[in-house]
């Protein structure tokens, strides 16, 4: 039998209510007071309605910090080995799979790594691939992506984040029957420092498809992007068109890799980040 004081971890975290939906609440309640010969007197009277009407609502196009556990590679660090995934967690247990993604089943958050020079001269430097404008603004050189984006319930002035990827990368870094393998849900041991994050020790964790590339001993690495992005509704990417997609996206940060080392700096990186990082 497991010992339910462990760290356990869950494939998945269904919502009841997926988050956009409506729903109703139907109230009942009765108070009767018995009388003679089997008989009873209804003492509550309710006047008004007795349905409630509910929409669900959930992060959809940004994270609060209060949403997020932690993130790996630290933002801006430059001594994160290559051999660890990054990965971010996040407060709400049930958060990837609360909407509809691009595939039945799939979770609609997904992790990015890219490598600067990935996107083009423009960002060989210190550049960043994320840019803010709203819904609208896609419609003339996205039509695909405006028209999906739109279809979530998102009006043209809605202010998003957005990267702006080739369609050819995002086939190399992003494996659509993959996402399902990576979002899990870690419930912490009790003596664990994360279970004081959330009352019920629940961390869902999005864990990026790609390793990243510290490049060789004779270069220098590369800046890396870590980009959460939605893939709410994609259904477009399971058979891209175009040169270039529209990405929303939730949450980014940045890192340079080092390289992993030897099997005694690995195991020394173990030790102080467990599972490498979160």
């Amino acid at each position: 039998m497991s010992n339910p004081d462990a760290t356990q971890v869950f494939d998945s975290c269904g919502p009841l209510v997926d988050s956009g939906q409506s729903l109703e609440i139907r109230m009942r309640q009765t108070l009767v007071r018995p009388t003679s010969g089997n008989g009873q007197v209804d003492l509550l009277h309710l006047e008004g309605p007795d349905t409630v009407h509910l929409r669900v609502e959930g992060p959809q196009t940004e994270l609060l910090a209060s949403d997020i556990a932690g993130v790996y590679p630290t933002p801006g660090s430059d001594d994160s080995p290559d051999e660890f995934l990054p990965h971010i967690a996040l407060t709400r247990r049930t958060l990837p799979w609360e909407r509809p993604g691009p595939q039945p089943g799939a979770p609609w958050l997904a992790l990015l790594v890219v490598r600067s020079t990935e996107f083009g001269r423009r960002l060989a430097g210190a550049g960043h691939p994320v840019s803010s404008t709203q819904v609208g603004e896609l419609q003339a050189d996205f039509p695909t992506s405006y028209d999906r984006i739109r279809a979530t319930g998102l009006g043209d002035g809605s202010a998003v984040d957005v990267v702006k990827i080739s369609t050819s990368l995002l086939g190399d870094i992003l494996a659509l029957d993959d996402l399902r393998y990576l979002c899990h849900v870690r419930r912490a041991a009790k003596d664990n420092p994360l279970a004081k994050i959330d009352d019920d020790r629940d961390l869902a964790v999005v864990v990026a498809g790609r390793l990243p590339d510290a490049g060789s001993s004779a270069s220098e690495a590369q800046l890396h992007h870590a980009l959460l992005v939605s893939l709410e509704g994609r259904t477009d990417l399971v058979s891209p068109t175009g040169k270039t997609t529209a990405l929303v996206v939730l949450h980014h940060w940045s890192f340079t890799p080092s390289k992993g080392g030897d099997f005694e700096q690995v195991i020394r990186s173990i030790r102080v980040r467990p599972l490498g990082g979160v």
